[in-house]
């Protein structure tokens, strides 16, 4: 679910995306790189409802396929609690290798470790990812659903991309 308004949590482009509390949610970003390059990905979160640790053992980041082994990252949540949130930070800060041509990254909630109510899994709030790298990357997407499904459509090139989040990211 998109989140335009989240007290304190300073979005980076004015939402997010939060609500991933169910095992097996993704988020998928697409992109092509102009040659096989070594990168850096940091993801940029909150925590929601509660303090959070994610591990990569419940929380998966793939490249290209490939799981990314990664320190726990620790989320505080605001001390004036919900509806209130810490200001989005970066995590991760891993190397990650990129393809010459098409690249897919992944975030994908795979614990079932309730919170509480509806939320059958942990998960953070997504803000956006950032991808550091001397290559250049465009952004693009795949129509899936009506009549243009399958339609792949170009985005813009960047010589440092960072902030893939909004009109070119989807849920799974």
């Amino acid at each position: 679910m998109i989140i335009t308004e989240f007290p304190n949590a300073d979005f980076s482009n004015g939402y997010a995306v939060g609500y991933l509390y169910e095992e097996g949610t993704a988020l998928t970003f697409d992109f092509t790189s102009d040659r096989a390059t070594t990168a850096t990905l940091w993801l940029r979160l909150t925590c929601e409802f509660a303090n959070q640790t994610l591990t990569d053992e419940m929380y998966k980041v793939l490249v290209n396929g490939t799981a990314q082994k990664f320190n726990p990252i620790v989320m505080i949540l605001s001390p004036l609690g919900f509806p209130y949130a810490n200001p989005c930070q970066d995590y991760l800060g891993i190397t990650i290798q990129l393809n010459a041509g098409d690249n897919r990254i992944q975030l994908i909630t795979t614990n079932d470790m309730m919170l509480a109510g509806t939320m059958s899994s942990n998960a953070p709030i997504v803000d956006c990812i950032k991808i550091r790298t001397d290559a250049e990357l465009n952004m693009f997407t795949i129509d899936s659903v009506g009549p243009t499904a399958g339609t792949r459509r170009e985005g813009p090139k960047y010589s440092n991309l960072e902030h893939i989040l909004g009109p070119n990211w989807w849920l799974e």
